[in-house]
């Protein structure tokens, strides 16, 4: 793959509840980039991000891993995280390797117990949010209702940008809010997404309180900034099992996500999260270590300042070094 610039790559944890749908998701977003063929099934053991004999015998993702796809000119960095709270570790350390934690919430259930937990560990670790509601296609899912749910426990930051077009077996399409020419039906919601959107700068708020308008250039600037800042929390339908939603998903996620040329928050002690300084030193913090058996342990890791290359030698915050002998990219297991 072609180098690509900090400014054009954007780095996302998909985290939820256990049996949210985050992994069919993963396999969604990967069959609509053309990469896989069809869709991979849990039960068959043949999902890109459940890999390992413990995943494919249990039927859940036990370990992060990660895949990549590109959306028009950006390239999306994935890691699909375990949803059952004996594993809760790994999308703590994921948080730390990207910008924006993707909570996957369940369309039947609503908010669950790992959702409101999983929120938190995002806050602590100072990244911005996105929600994506997942299963609409099924019987007793409900956007709206989860919504109000996710408002009521949240706040009222939580804001779709899209709504679903039909309901349940009749979910067939999205319609999106940020769009000027909204259907009339949906022209309320797209007042409140545009109130919070310019609410995290003052400027274009005094400007929209005075004349009721604002321009799409300047909206589309202060998208990023009020997802960045959690003035809007942007949230999506979806179902990953019929490919609903997907594409549309994947072009907010363009739009509205923060790069990762943007500031990078960490958790170090406790409930303080620092900034992780830009300069020459490098900075990096491995979030998934894994034995393959014809490579040996792989690390992944992100990288917040400088570069490493093959062959370096980098040193450990617990002290000690080690040689960094190949690179790879990885896609679930290859």
């Amino acid at each position: 793959m072609a180098k690509v610039s900090p400014e054009n790559i954007t780095n996302v944890a998909l985290a939820g509840h256990a049996d949210s749908g985050k992994t069919l998701l993963a396999d969604a977003i990967l069959l609509h980039a053309g990469i896989i063929k069809s869709l991979g099934s849990i039960e068959a053991g043949t999902t890109q991000s459940d890999t390992t004999p413990e995943e494919k015998e249990a039927r859940r993702s036990i370990y992060n891993n990660t895949f990549s796809v590109e959306a028009n000119g950006r390239l999306l960095n994935f890691i699909d995280t375990p949803g059952y709270f004996d594993f809760v570790a790994r999308p703590i350390m994921a948080f730390s390797a990207v910008e924006t934690a993707v909570l996957v919430v369940n369309g039947k259930t609503g908010v669950e117990v790992g959702v409101r937990k999983l929120w938190e560990y995002a806050d602590r670790a100072g990244t911005a949010k996105m929600v994506v509601i997942n299963r609409l296609d099924e019987e007793d899912a409900d956007f709206e209702r989860t919504v109000n749910q996710l408002k009521a426990v949240f706040g009222t930051q939580v804001t779709p940008v899209a709504v679903p077009n039909g309901k349940g077996a009749q979910f067939t399409g999205v319609v999106d809010i940020l769009a000027a020419d909204v259907p009339a039906d949906f022209r309320n919601l797209r007042e409140t997404l545009v109130e919070n959107i310019v609410s995290a700068d003052d400027a274009l708020l005094e400007k929209y309180l005075e004349t009721g308008e604002v321009e799409p250039a300047a909206l589309e600037t202060a998208l990023h900034k009020a997802v960045a800042s959690g003035a809007l929390v942007p949230v999506v339908p979806a179902s990953a099992l019929k490919g609903v939603g997907i594409a549309e998903m994947l072009e907010l996620m363009r739009r509205c996500l923060p790069s990762a040329a943007a500031p990078c928050r960490k958790v170090l002690s406790g409930e303080t999260a620092e900034t992780v300084a830009v300069d020459d030193k490098l900075r990096a913090c491995v979030f998934k270590v894994s034995v393959n058996e014809f490579v040996g342990r792989i690390s992944s890791f992100r990288i917040y300042s400088s570069t490493i290359r093959a062959g370096d030698t980098v040193y450990l915050s617990g002290g000690g070094s080690e040689r960094i002998p190949k690179l790879y990219r990885m896609q679930g297991d290859k």
